[in-house]
């Protein structure tokens, strides 16, 4: 049986369009690398995805990077769902229509209940685009069964 980090990592070079999140289908990211507590993911910036002056709506960013460490959980090991508890974002430039992005995240500190992250998203020069830090909780939804049934192994 493949593990959870295995999974995601036969993903690389994919869009994540297999993972349970519809909201992750949306953001359209594909797997760039993947490793015991750290991914990174492209994006492509989209029209429906600008605010009124026709930049990268700064929601959009905070769920790019939101949704980058609910993934980076699953190469853990882990098999409950985490949330988040916070979300600090510090926005750096603006991002146009058409752009690539690349995503990273790495998890600083990990407690039993508490995970910590830190995650980036640059353009391909590395020009840094915004950073966050965000602190994650454990719940008691099992995301491996989930994702199993989502990638139509059914449960095990």
């Amino acid at each position: 049986m493949q593990n959870q980090l295995e999974m995601i990592q036969s993903m690389i070079g994919k869009s994540l369009v297999s993972v349970p999140s519809k909201f992750t289908h949306w953001l359209g990211g594909k797997l760039l690398d993947a490793g015991k507590g750290s991914i990174s993911v492209e994006y492509v910036v989209r029209d429906d995805m600008l605010n009124p002056a026709k930049t990268l709506h700064g929601g959009v960013i905070a769920s790019m990077l939101d949704d980058l460490v609910g993934i980076t959980m699953f190469t853990t090991g882990e098999t409950n769902f985490f949330t988040t508890i916070d979300l600090n974002v510090n926005y750096f430039q603006a991002v146009m229509e058409g752009e690539r992005l690349i995503a990273t995240s790495n998890i600083v500190k990990q407690g039993s209940k508490i995970i910590n992250m830190e995650c980036t998203l640059q353009k391909p020069s590395g020009e840094l685009v915004a950073k966050a830090y965000t602190n994650l909780m454990k719940t008691n939804f099992d995301m491996a069964k989930e994702v199993q049934s989502s990638l139509g192994g059914g449960s095990r």
